[in-house]
């Protein structure tokens, strides 16, 4: 089986912050979505079957708990990915938790409909980000199976589910094989097996490698698995209560989406502008003004849920990228800002944030080099742009595909400039901006990486230091503060950094508001245990 891990393997790269995705499955196949509205009289669009991804397994619920390589489960691929946020709790305390776990979930107390993976999904992502996986698909209505399509849906459902059972190597009684009766059993040899011993990866061994914060000190490469040879001793910041570092998630700038009328009627302001001139590479044509009704119905409709959100797909979502790139092109700098208002929303739809992370990332890359890195910093750069491209990089983070790619060795560099000029600006919109940005970037940035991680530190650093009328309010002092925290976890070399820069922590220790103060003790924490 190719998706197995032998016993002494784990997959390569454990970061001490881990990504959280939710992968969810239609255990219908279509079926509910096809057939719901006609007899049930209420649109169902699936019924769910989820894992979690986290540490570089998927876990999930089938009657035991179990672990498999990310979208390679017995449930087929999933139908959706859901950015659940970042969790910084250590991969041996999980384990602890996961076999907590194991008397609710286990094949005595399995039920399809009241105790199932998506009841055990919700409580992993509880534990490892604070957030529950969204309530449609943990409260997918029990009245609509009841109904006669729901009562002929459930035993096909069951009987899938039992087949599943016993791919996966369920026993006709007795335990399951899941996490803590003996072995992570599961797909792909987790349990199942793969035709030989070698294929489980068994309870003692599983706990060692989520342990093991794998560095090239304590693995020995081989092809695209990492082979554990000792355990890596747990730094000092494992052990520490950091209730707001651990749960934190990437802060998202969406506010103005339910006002994209408005940033539509001032690009179109503009661009009329420019023909009056005899610009005429773009014009109120047809074409844009479709894009552009078609992109501020999905911005308003969908404000609150951008991240599942749809711009209508195929040739339509084609439109609007199209006209993006046109308009990025035709207009001047002193008027490009509406447009990156729109790209700075777009990118948080997930679809379009993959987009632009891979097939445009020329276009994110292009215009942080051009109005932030390469511009001539003697002029004053129009506020509204600068502004806009900060706004537009912490965005950027929305999904772990644009994580990845704003942190990948060619866009780190650039990335981290932006969040120096930000937090050191003199414009308030700017450097909370810059916060944010700072912040996002912070759960992903490589902590050995002291290219990157030392400028962003002494531009935190000697901003969190500055006078309390120079700052830019509580929100950014918070948000820095937790990327200092973010970037400290673990990193004594960058602790002792911050020591030598004289990182003054008083007023923060003496906020009136709570959070802010608690994000200061914690910071203290990890000073005093390097």
């Amino acid at each position: 089986d190719n998706n197995s891990v032998a016993s002494s393997e784990v997959v390569a790269s454990k970061p001490i912050v881990s990504t959280v995705v939710v992968h969810l499955y239609d255990l219908s196949n279509g079926l509910a979505r096809q057939f719901s509205g006609q007899f049930l009289g209420k649109q169902i669009d699936g019924i769910w079957h989820t894992g979690v991804v986290a540490y570089g397994y998927e876990f999930y619920f089938g009657g035991g708990i179990f672990a498999g390589s990310p979208g390679a489960t017995p449930y087929g691929s999933p139908v959706q990915r859901i950015e659940m946020g970042t969790t910084s709790i250590p991969q041996d305390e999980f384990a602890v938790f996961l076999k907590g776990l194991n008397p609710r979930y286990n094949i005595s107390t399995y039920n399809l409909f009241t105790n199932n993976c998506n009841n055990f999904s919700n409580d992993v992502s509880l534990y490892l980000t604070g957030k529950p996986i969204p309530e449609y698909i943990t409260g997918l209505p029990q009245e609509a199976l009841n109904t006669p399509m729901g009562q002929m849906m459930r035993p096909f459902i069951e009987n899938m589910q039992n087949n599943i059972l016993r791919q996966q190597g369920a026993p006709a009684s007795g335990g399951f094989g899941g996490f803590g009766g003996g072995g992570f059993g599961g797909d792909g040899g987790f349990g199942g097996g793969n035709g030989g011993s070698g294929g489980n990866l068994e309870m003692q061994e599983l706990e060692r490698a989520l342990q093991a914060s794998l560095s090239p000190e304590y693995t020995q490469q081989s092809g695209t698995t990492t082979t554990v040879s000792a355990a890596k001793p747990q730094h000092a910041h494992q052990q520490l209560a950091l209730g707001h570092l651990r749960h934190s998630t990437p802060v998202l700038l969406s506010g103005g989406a339910d006002n994209a009328h408005k940033i539509v009627g001032k690009l179109k302001e503009f661009i009329k502008e420019e023909n009056d001139k005899g610009n005429t590479g773009v014009t109120l044509s047809e074409e844009l003004n479709t894009a552009l009704g078609t992109l501020e119905t999905a911005l308003r409709q969908q404000k609150d849920k951008l991240a599942t959100a749809t711009l209508g797909g195929g040739s339509k979502e084609a439109g609007i990228y199209k006209v993006i790139a046109d308009l990025l092109s035709f207009l001047p700098g002193d008027k490009i800002f509406p447009v990156l208002d729109l790209l700075r929303l777009v990118v948080l739809v997930g679809s379009s944030n993959l987009h632009y992370a891979t097939t445009e990332a020329n276009t994110i890359r292009k215009l942080m080099q051009t109005y932030i890195v390469e511009r001539d910093k003697s002029t004053a750069a129009p506020r509204g742009v600068l502004v806009m491209v900060f706004r537009l990089a912490a965005n950027m983070f929305s999904t772990l595909d644009g994580a990845r790619f704003m942190t990948s060795p060619e866009l780190l560099p650039i990335t981290t400039e932006l969040i120096s000029e930000a937090v050191l600006s003199a414009d308030n919109a700017c450097r909370l901006a810059g916060s944010t940005l700072a912040h996002n970037a912070s759960l992903y940035v490589p902590k050995d990486d002291g290219d990157a991680t030392t400028p962003v530190l002494s531009a935190l650093v000697h901003a969190l230091n500055q006078k309390p009328q120079d700052r830019s309010g509580e929100e950014c002092d918070y948000t820095m503060l937790m990327a200092v925290g973010h970037i400290l976890f673990a990193n004594s070399a960058g602790c002792e950094l911050v020591q030598v820069l004289g990182l003054d922590l008083a007023p923060y220790l003496s906020s009136r508001t709570a959070k802010i103060q608690a994000v200061a003790n914690e910071v203290v924490l990890l000073l005093s245990h390097i």
